[in-house]
C-alpha cells in the first residue's frame, strides 16, 4: 500500500511543487506594495484584584465591584482628555525634536500655523500650557482651531489616535493590556508608554 501511495505522489509531484509556489507568489505580490504597520504593547498592573490588608471580618471577593473598577480604569485611559494629552506630547515631540516621528509634506499642510516660525512657536507654547493645565483644545477659538488642524496634519488628532489605541483587560488577571498600531515602531512605543 505504501509503494502504491508513493507511486501516485511521484506521478503528481508537479502538483505538489506548483501549488505552494503559486501560493507563495500570490502572498509576495499582495504584501509587496503594502505599508508596514507596527504594534507596541504594554501591560499595566492594577492591583485591583489583590487584597493585602488584614481584615477582621469575613469579607467576600466582589467580582462585580472589581469589574466596575476595571471598566472605569479602561474608560479613563481612553477618555478624550487623556487622548488629547497624548496627542499634545506627540506634537511637541515632533516640533521640538530633530528625530520626529512624522514629516508632513508641504502639499498636505492645512493649518495656517505652518506659514511662519513665530506662529509655530506660539502654537508650541499654547500646547505646553494646555498640557500642563490638562485642558482640551476648543474648536470655537480660531487659534486653537488651527492647532487642531496642525494635529490633523500630523495624524495626531483625537480620532486617529483613538483608532490606533486598544485597551483591554487580560482575562482573569490583574493586568490591562495597552496596544497601539502605527506606521513607525518608535511612534507606537511612544504612544503606549505615554498613555
Amino acid at each position: 500500500d505504501l509503494l502504491y501511495l508513493f507511486k501516485i505522489l511521484i506521478r503528481r509531484i508537479w502538483i505538489i511543487i506548483v501549488i505552494p509556489l503559486i501560493a507563495g507568489a500570490i502572498a509576495f505580490f499582495i504584501t509587496y506594495n503594502s505599508d508596514y504597520t507596527f504594534k507596541s504593547t504594554a501591560q499595566l498592573s492594577t492591583s485591583l484584584t489583590t487584597k493585602d490588608d488584614i481584615s477582621l471580618q469575613d469579607e467576600r471577593f466582589n467580582f462585580r465591584e472589581v469589574e466596575i473598577k476595571f471598566n472605569n480604569l479602561m474608560e479613563s485611559l481612553t477618555s478624550d482628555q487623556v487622548v488629547y494629552l497624548v496627542s499634545y506630547r506627540l506634537l511637541l515631540h515632533d516640533l521640538d525634536s530633530a528625530d520626529s516621528f512624522k514629516d508632513v509634506p508641504v502639499e498636505e499642510r492645512t493649518s495656517e500655523l505652518w506659514d511662519s516660525p513665530e506662529r509655530l512657536l506660539k502654537a508650541k507654547s499654547i500646547i505646553r500650557t494646555k498640557l500642563n493645565n490638562m485642558e482640551v483644545l476648543l474648536n470655537m477659538n480660531p487659534e486653537e482651531k488651527q492647532l487642531i488642524k496642525l494635529l490633523e496634519d500630523y495624524g495626531y488628532d483625537h480620532g486617529t489616535l483613538k483608532e490606533s489605541l486598544n485597551v483591554r483587560r487580560i482575562d482573569y488577571t490583574d493586568y490591562i493590556l495597552i496596544s497601539a498600531v502605527s506606521e513607525k515602531r518608535l511612534l507606537s512605543a511612544y504612544i503606549v508608554n505615554t498613555l
